[in-house]
């Protein structure tokens, strides 16, 4: 009896061969090793993917830190020369001014050496100067200095304006660089590569324990049914 319960132990392909006692009765054991190593590998397995998850979280975090910094860095060099670029621009609308004025003043003397030549032909010609065909051109002369000191101290006005303006476009890309990049440098603050690679370790610790409790229920029904 105890043979044939043997036979009835043992896989099919060993059926209808001799077989002893004890190597039937080792057989089961056998079976529930292996799954239960099966499981213990799957566990491992778990465990490996976890620590994996872990440490690629920590230098994903690493990776957006250093993309942050360099972030910060270019937008502090713009700053710095959109602030250069500024006062170049500013520089430029006193230069315009300054080149206006002495174009005027140059206008000024030329206007000045004509009525004076006019002055003196007029003198020369016996006509008295102030009366008649030579007062209007005298004012002729006036009016035309005036007009053309005008123009130019528009012209000269209007370039500074114009510069100015740039510095003015400047100064704001300058601000709103220095904003982002301290933006940028905060964010790369905030971020803690230990911390992300401790939060996947905890979520997937979580999720292994889950399965571990799992297998370990499967296996004891397992044995309680071999049994």
């Amino acid at each position: 009896m105890g043979e044939f319960s043997s036979y009835l132990s043992a896989p099919p392909s060993m059926w209808g061969k001799p077989m002893s006692p004890a190597s039937g009765a080792n057989a089961p054991s056998g079976t529930a090793s292996g799954y239960s190593g099966m499981q213990s590998f799957g566990n491992v397995m778990a465990v490996a993917g976890a620590i994996n998850s872990a440490v690629g979280g920590y230098y994903s975090a690493k990776s957006n830190q250093y993309q942050l910094k360099s972030q910060a860095l270019d937008l502090e060099f713009a700053q710095t020369m959109a602030g250069i670029n500024a006062r170049a621009a500013e520089q430029d609308a006193v230069l315009e001014l300054a080149a206006g004025q002495r174009e005027a003043g140059k206008l000024g003397l030329q206007y000045r050496a004509a009525k004076a030549s006019m002055a003196t032909a007029t003198a020369a010609g016996g006509i008295q100067a102030g009366v008649g065909s030579a007062a209007e051109v005298q004012t002729s002369i006036s009016y035309a200095k005036e007009a053309d000191m005008i123009g130019i101290n528009a012209n000269a006005v209007r370039a500074a304006n114009t510069a100015r303006m740039r510095a003015v476009d400047y100064q704001n890309q300058g601000r709103m660089a220095g904003v982002s990049a301290k933006n940028a440098r905060a964010t790369a603050k905030a971020i803690s590569p230990w911390a992300t690679a401790g939060s996947s370790l905890v979520g997937s610790a979580g999720t292994v324990a889950r399965q571990w409790a799992v297998d370990e229920r499967s296996s004891a029904r397992y044995q309680r049914g071999r049994s």
